[in-house]
């Protein structure tokens, strides 16, 4: 997005939304945004998911700290 400030200076935000759940998984905000501080700002997101979710962990058993919570439609329960 660009805005500008009071002044008339302008500035960008970047805002990354997970489409799904709609949480903003980061906002970047400068005066100038270029590719390469896009594609940094998607590479923290990317390693921040796989050491919270995939990378096994000693300690827990060589498990993930924080795995999935995916439940399959059929193993559901069923609310009444």
């Amino acid at each position: 997005m660009h805005h500008r400030t009071d002044d008339g200076r302008a500035f960008r935000t970047l805002n990354i939304l997970d489409e799904h759940s709609l949480e903003c998984l980061a906002i970047r905000v400068k005066r100038k945004l270029n590719s390469t501080e896009v594609i940094d700002a998607l590479t923290d997101l990317f390693m921040r998911n796989h050491y919270n979710t995939k990378r096994p962990h000693s300690a827990l058993d060589y498990r993930p700290p924080a795995p999935e919570a995916i439940i399959p439609m059929d193993q559901r329960p069923i609310m009444h």
